[in-house]
């Protein structure tokens, strides 16, 4: 892993991208999580085309959040 990584900060409206919401839910299934129904909001973190980090929100509540096992312990 290079020193410095350059992330892309995406906000998906989940109710509404279905393309995209699919692809939250696979990355989230790829780190042993489900995407909640009641997730309105997420924001991805995109490194070279990837979805490598995502949080979303229902509500006012943090729910769903992950990074990916490579980019772990980088200090994201």
């Amino acid at each position: 892993m290079q020193n410095r990584v350059n992330l892309i900060f995406k906000r998906i409206y989940l109710q509404k991208d279905v393309l995209r919401r699919e692809s939250v839910a696979m990355f989230l299934e790829g780190v042993g999580l489900a995407l909640e129904d009641d997730c309105e909001i997420a924001v991805c973190a995109y490194w070279q085309g990837e979805i490598v980090g995502c949080g979303s929100l229902a509500g006012n509540v943090l729910k769903c959040i992950a990074v990916s096992p490579v980019l772990q312990g980088e200090g994201l």
